[in-house]
Parts: structure tokens; sequence; C-alpha cells
């Protein structure tokens, strides 16, 4: 993998969001939904998209808590070559479909520098589950292969300046 898909696969996010204040414009809670796209190249998983829901509340005018969940699916590509196994050739390419949940809780801190111009940091966390399915496809020289992936639970952990 080149330095530039490295950067995007660790860094490369992008979200584009939609919120609203609950409660009217005076409201201390907001709720939104957004979509998610992770880059990537391929090993072992192309652009990961995804989609999620989160909020935040304000506890006074510089600090908010907030939380989210978010739902991706993706492919894990050719598994079998990744463990050292060889597909037969002329059969279709056999990819695990994966699944992940991600909820994190994060505290957000506002300040502003004059009237103009505001920055905040966040610092947070939270745990991130993928369930993959069996890859299943005919080995080169005979026979099956039949690929289970077990990923446990992933911690996140979150910072962030704006």
């Amino acid at each position: 993998m080149n330095l530039i898909n490295r950067f995007f696969t660790v860094c490369g996010v992008a979200t584009l969001f939609y919120s609203s204040s609950v409660l009217g414009d005076g409201s201390n809670i907001q709720i939104g939904v957004r979509g998610n796209g992770m880059l990537g190249d391929g090993t072992p998983s192309n652009d990961v998209l995804g989609y999620g829901l989160y909020g935040n509340f304000a506890l006074n005018s510089q600090w908010r808590v907030g939380g989210a969940l978010d739902f991706a699916e993706f492919d894990l590509e050719r598994p079998w070559q990744i463990i050292g196994l060889t597909q037969a050739s002329g059969t279709k390419t056999v990819d695990s479909k994966s699944n992940s949940k991600t909820v994190t809780l994060w505290l957000e801190r506002m300040n502003t520098l004059n009237s103009s111009w505001d920055w905040s940091w966040q610092v947070g966390g939270g745990f991130n589950s993928i369930d993959g399915d069996r890859a299943v496809g005919p080995s080169q020289g005979g026979g099956t292969f039949n690929i289970s992936t077990n990923v446990d639970t992933e911690y996140v952990v979150l910072g962030g300046l704006g």
C-alpha cells in the first residue's frame, strides 16, 4: 500500500450531516443523521460507506456532550488470498460481506477567539463491532475453502479540533 493510500485509509473520513434542534432554536439538544465514508485501496477492504444517528446536548455555552450510533457495510476483499489460498481460476471472485456497528460518546469544548472565529476540541471513545459472512468458494486444484472471520470488538479513541 503506498503512502497516499495509507493516509486515506487511516485519515480519509468524510462526514455529511443534517442536524436540527429538537425543541426549537433555543434548545440545548440537537439530533441528526450523517453519511460516513472511509477510503481504502482494497487491502483488505475497499471504501467503507455508512450512515448514522447522532445527538448532542449543550451543558452550557462552552461544553457539550454527544453520542452517535453508526452503521456500515463493506466487502472483505479476497479473504482466501489474505491467508495464502488460491481460488480456482475462471470462477467469480469470492469476497465476504461485513457489517459494522459503532457506538461513540464524546465531550466537546467550544472556544471563542474573537467575535468572528470559534474553535473547539473533542475527546471521547466508544466501541465497534464487526460481523462478517463466511467466504465459501472453489480452491485451485480442487476442493472448497470455507473461511470465517472473527473480528471481536474494537475500542475507538476519538480526538478532534475544529
